[in-house]
């Protein structure tokens, strides 16, 4: 089984997946957080798109779980905390808008899923990489209430102006790349978060978990 979460940065897609996940035992993939990798790659790699791309062929990115933490290493190096900088969000959905690089994140994402039962969440997730997952959702929040969220996660001393204008150029390229632009499967159920709490959000993706375990129940 494998359930998917798309939508635009900072609408809840990460933490409300996580809670899921703990709810209900299936695995989570955060993919944007293998795309937040290649970006920190790329600033290491001076912003040089060719000496990123071999640098993706060699390199370990992995994700793991451990307590109630998901942490993020690339050869070996804890980059949890370096992936959520301001520094990489500026620069993930530039580096997410190549195709080879996508092509080569979606190489380590799709056989993952095939080990178990997953949820993850995305952009692209159910038009592209998983167009055949069984559950579907599209979740959205206002503008304000997105950047609040990611100020929140990136914790004390974040500015509210540049997390939201970065927010804002991030739909503008998501939805605008000639390669798997953002964008809502005609099949997603959709989730506005700005109207929901933390708790209605994961309850409501729960509810359709459950109904798809009894309509599967042999």
């Amino acid at each position: 089984m494998i359930i998917v979460i798309d939508g635009p940065a900072g609408a809840g897609k990460s933490s409300t997946a996580k809670a899921v996940a703990q709810r209900t035992g299936l695995h989570l993939l955060d993919t944007g957080a293998f795309y937040r990798m290649a970006a920190l790659l790329f600033i290491r790699e001076e912003y040089d798109l060719s000496r990123l791309l071999k640098r993706l062929e060699e390199a370990e990115l992995h994700a793991t779980i451990s307590g109630d933490q998901l942490h993020f290493t690339v050869n070996g190096e804890d980059v949890t905390a370096l992936i959520r900088s301001t520094e990489v969000s500026a620069q993930v959905s530039k580096v997410a808008a190549n195709a080879e690089v996508r092509e080569q994140v979606n190489q380590r994402l799709r056989p993952i899923t095939r080990k178990g039962d997953f949820i993850a969440e995305g952009r692209d997730l159910g038009t592209v990489v998983f167009p055949e997952a069984d559950l579907k959702f599209w979740m959205t929040a206002n503008l304000e209430e997105r950047a609040r969220r990611r100020a929140a996660e990136m914790g004390e001393g974040s500015d509210l102006k540049t997390i939201r204008a970065n927010i804002l150029e991030r739909d503008r390229i998501d939805s605008q790349r000639d390669t798997a632009p953002l964008g809502r499967a005609d099949d997603a159920i959709d989730i506005d978060t700005s109207i929901l709490s933390f708790d209605e959000q994961v309850e409501f993706i729960l509810s359709h978990y459950r109904q798809l375990q009894t309509k599967l129940k042999p």
